[in-house]
């Protein structure tokens, strides 16, 4: 007897705003990550020194 594999279905992104800069592909990698562990925009910004907030 076989089992049907879940259904992978595309990373819905609708409502992430454009300054997050994530792709779907990134998104996708992330989702089984625990949140607390994930590096919010503004850190991971700070950690490439991106220092342009004005």
């Amino acid at each position: 007897m076989t089992t049907a594999h879940p259904e992978e279905r595309p990373v819905d992104l609708e409502g992430v705003p454009a300054e997050e800069d994530i792709s779907s592909a990134d998104a996708a990698d992330r989702l089984d990550d625990d949140p607390d562990e994930q590096v919010n925009y503004t850190e991971r910004k700070a950690a490439e020194g991106d220092d342009t907030e004005d």
